[in-house]
């Protein structure tokens, strides 16, 4: 096990920037001691958050929707046989 070599250099990219992966590690700390002291007020923020993301997500597929071509399926096969 001691004679293994370990290829390092595809982790090179993540070992040069250090320094984001701590921002991120100090920023995830931070947000979970707000949400551990204030779980009602993180619960209404991740529903509107939610909220958001699915009424965007149905208006995108309404507008894919209306681009479709008529001759094609929504799976993308078509439907005249």
């Amino acid at each position: 096990m001691a004679d293994k070599i370990y290829d390092v250099g595809r982790f090179r990219h993540s070992i040069d920037n250090w320094q984001l992966s701590m921002l991120l590690g100090i920023i995830f700390f931070i947000v979970g001691i707000v949400v551990f002291f204030e779980p009602g007020g993180t619960y209404l923020a991740l529903s509107v958050l939610f909220g958001i993301v699915v009424i965007l997500s149905g208006a995108f597929e309404l507008y894919l929707g209306t681009k479709l071509p008529p001759d094609r399926a929504r799976d993308g096969t078509s439907q005249a046989a």
